[in-house]
């Protein structure tokens, strides 16, 4: 399906929308100028080990310590027995070592970050895991002679003893641009290394990627139709990408005028509607999403959409509307997790069959793993969402007269 790109930029903020057949699909923020983001690589210190936990507390440099569960830890060698790794990461996880780790989940609350010792390092084509030896091709190249040619390329990438997944949109890739990514991915990971190994202050070694790399990197095999930045150097970028032909474009679209693109486009409305919890369906029923620490929350409510109407055939309709905009919510706010839906009540076993083979289907589309686990016994529908970077956030009310509105 033909997307868009649509990139705002103020200062340290940014904001990405993700457009398919004129709806929004995928809404980002990101704000560079916090301590921790996901993504972020640190040089830290082992504070305290929690065998009970088998986790340990170490200092990143911030206010709040980050939790690094010891099967999060690499010292051992690829090749060890999983027992042999455990034991050789207990005993050489001591307080006071030196680690290089990298955050896989932000600040929550009163919880603090998350991160481990497992570092990844994205590209458009491939994925660099430098402290690993497996190499992959992605699940979603289903095609055998894709796959066995790029089997071929993979096994001769440089640095040979790393890891590499190759990415979906590597499937008509040719060998000189898949080397040329792993080369600047491997040289990215050198400098980490170096960094880290000189020991010294607590600190952050690198950013996690700039939002418009992450949207440029997950673009869908065929690229976007039309991408419009506000910002010369994210125009210089887009291009740079597409002439290197990584990434396919159709019309790449410097906006120009006194607002920018966030509001141009409409879509400070568009975060202001992803951050309320009510959402309306065409037949008169609506959602009620509620995040919390724990867990998504979904209720189905049939609104008006049942009045003066059969309870059953209406109700298969309310939810089988709710289906589909359940899987575009989870996209388009980024939730992740437990999430539990309250669906209308369904007496008929194949209704409920129906409901649950949409909600697959309309999931199955998106890149982000997620797992239906069926109805629970209280008729309540359980799936998991990969968490990636904790949904939005809230906005902040008093928004800047010559800025895009803010949200943190």
């Amino acid at each position: 399906m033909p997307s868009e790109l649509l990139f705002s930029r103020a200062g340290a903020q940014a904001w990405a929308a993700i457009v398919e057949a004129g709806r929004t699909v995928e809404l980002c923020y990101a704000d560079a100028s916090r301590p921790v983001s996901v993504g972020d690589i640190f040089l830290a210190r082992v504070r305290q080990v929690v065998r009970g936990l088998d986790a340990a507390f170490v200092a990143i440099g911030n206010e709040r310590d980050a939790l690094l569960p010891i099967k999060d830890c690499v010292f051992a060698r690829a090749r060890e027995a999983s027992d042999a790794k455990r034991a050789s990461s207990e005993a050489r996880l001591t307080e006071g070592r030196e680690l290089v780790v990298q955050v896989v989940r932000g600040e929550d609350g009163a919880k603090g970050p998350q991160v481990t010792g497992r570092i990844v390092l994205s590209g458009r084509l491939l994925v660099h895991f430098p402290l690993a030896q497996q190499r992959s091709i992605s699940r979603r190249i289903e095609e055998d002679g894709a796959r066995r040619r790029l089997a071929t390329i993979l096994d001769r990438l440089p640095p040979l003893k790393t890891g590499f997944v190759v990415r979906s949109a590597a499937v008509e890739a040719c060998e000189e641009q898949l080397r040329s990514e792993a080369a600047i991915l491997a040289a990215q990971w050198a400098v980490i290394r170096e960094e880290g190994e000189r020991g010294g202050k607590l600190r952050r070694l690198r950013r996690g990627d700039d939002l418009l790399d992450r949207a440029l990197n997950d673009a869908p095999s065929d690229g976007f139709e039309l991408v419009v930045v506000d910002a010369a150097a994210d125009l210089a970028r887009v291009r740079s990408l597409c002439d290197a032909r990584v990434l396919p474009c159709g019309e790449i679209r410097l906006h120009s005028g006194s607002d920018s693109v966030l509001r141009a486009y409409g879509l400070e409305r568009e975060f202001e509607n992803a951050l309320r919890p009510e959402v309306r369906l065409p037949s008169g029923g609506f959602l009620v999403l509620e995040e919390t620490a724990a867990l998504v929350a979904i209720d189905v409510n049939s609104g008006e959409s049942l009045s003066g109407a059969d309870f059953a055939d209406t109700a298969l309709r309310t939810n089988l509307e709710a289906s589909v905009e359940i899987a575009r919510q989870l996209r388009l706010r980024d939730l992740g997790g437990i999430i539990v839906v309250d669906f209308l009540h369904m007496r008929r076993p194949q209704d409920r069959t129906q409901i649950e083979d949409v909600l697959k289907r309309e999931l199955r589309a998106q890149r982000v793993k997620t797992r239906v686990a069926g109805w629970s016994p209280l008729g309540l529908m359980e799936l998991t969402r990969e968490k990636r970077g904790g949904g939005l956030a809230r906005p902040i009310e008093n928004e800047s007269k010559n800025s895009p509105g803010v949200v943190t």
